[in-house]
């Protein structure tokens, strides 16, 4: 034991201090104490508030406490895409009605008017919940700084939702359109010996998001096998792409390809493989299923405008988005008479409601009970494998 401790600065029990003959002293330790320090702090501003006393903030406004926050706080401790999500709520949707707010005078009242008002614009209950959450962390942290006594957010009204809406893309979507079974085969007979035929193929055979297949990298998918897994997506930043994992654990899933998908893979990596000869070795590999001519992850931009669209016009089909495929295979598949359940872990879904408000147009009766039959029309088959 060093020299500059002593037992009479240990805190013993009862038996060890009597065994050394020597009275033991509490000590109260340092987490404790700095907690209850903290706590004290917290109150002593509270009655500060309440006498009138300004302790600390002065004339600091809303926008300036916030872009703080973000710079010395959120941007440390988040990735870019997530981080530039924060950014983007207080820019777009707080500043320009609180801004000018100084941070001492807010209220709670302020934020419940901005909740009213975001309402009465027809916001999506998702944005108005990202606009709570992002003032609640943010004020919360001022509290913890000493710089407001108390959370003004937190005695405000949330609206409540009878659905965990998480994803964008996992909401009703008022723009879906599908393609008929009939639509499929002719989009498929267009798509037929194209450079990216396995990628359509494998967007109907799974319902993928399109970030989830152009982040598809060759690691995760086993063609022996006949499994594919999903683990990460390619994002759009400011810095460029980046490649994230996905938001939630529902969507981190494996899904057993049946033979015409493993087929279709297998002649597009022999066609990958090819290219890169012919480049001999001069062009990047990232390691994709699906990358560009010269092996960098594939823009959404070009592939929709080099690829997807002129094949929707060969085959004179309509003018949908590529998330429509994804649509087109929950709908088709649960059309046949598919489990919902089944379908919704295919997609992703964290809970079953949302497939049923997303996919409500499908008349079908049976899907919440039947065995689970995957749409098989014209298109290779996927089924969600138990292990993740």
């Amino acid at each position: 034991m060093p020299s500059s401790l002593s037992l009479s600065s240990i805190a013993l029990t009862s038996s060890g201090s009597e065994a050394f003959g020597l009275h033991a002293r509490r000590s109260c330790p340092k987490s404790t104490r700095a907690v209850a320090t903290a706590s004290t702090k917290r109150e002593e501003a509270k009655q500060a508030l309440l006498n009138g006393i300004d302790f600390g903030t002065g004339t600091q406004t809303l926008t300036d406490y916030l872009n703080s926050w973000l710079e010395n706080t959120v941007r440390l401790s988040l990735r870019r895409p997530t981080y530039e999500g924060y950014e983007r709520m207080p820019r777009n949707h707080i500043t320009p009605s609180l801004g000018d707010i100084r941070l001492k005078d807010l209220k709670a009242l302020h934020i419940q008017r901005l909740y009213a008002a975001k309402f009465d614009a027809g916001y999506p209950l998702r944005t108005r919940r990202y606009i709570q959450t992002t003032l609640n962390k943010a004020l919360k942290r001022a509290v913890r700084w000493n710089q407001i006594a108390v959370n003004p957010a937190a005695d405000v009204e949330v609206p409540k939702a009878d659905v965990e809406v998480l994803d964008l893309e996992d909401l009703p979507d008022p723009d879906m359109q599908t393609l008929t079974e009939d639509q499929v085969r002719l989009f498929l007979e267009a798509a037929k010996g194209e450079r990216l035929e396995a990628l359509y193929v494998l967007a109907l055979a799974t319902g993928m998001r399109q970030g989830e297949l152009l982040g598809l990298p060759w690691r995760h998918v086993d063609l022996k096998k006949g499994v594919l897994r999903v683990r990460q997506s390619l994002t759009l930043s400011k810095g460029g792409y980046t490649f994230s994992r996905p938001k939630t654990e529902a969507s981190r899933r494996n899904l057993e390809l049946r033979a015409e998908a493993i087929e279709a893979l297998k002649a597009h990596r022999k066609r990958q493989l090819e290219e890169t000869m012919r480049y001999n070795g001069l062009r990047g590999d990232p390691g994709l299923v699906f990358c560009s001519t010269t092996g960098t992850p594939i823009r959404r931009q070009n592939l929709q405008r080099r690829s997807f669209k002129p094949l929707l016009k060969k085959a004179d089909l309509p003018d949908i988005r590529f998330h429509d495929l994804r649509h087109t295979f929950a709908t088709l598949t649960l059309a046949k008479g598919a489990n919902v359940k089944t379908v919704s872990k295919m997609l992703g879904h964290s809970i079953i409601r949302v497939t049923l408000d997303v996919y409500a147009h499908v008349t079908c009766p049976a899907c919440k009970a039947t065995p689970s039959k995957p749409w098989t029309g014209c298109s290779p088959r996927a089924k969600l494998l138990p292990g993740r």
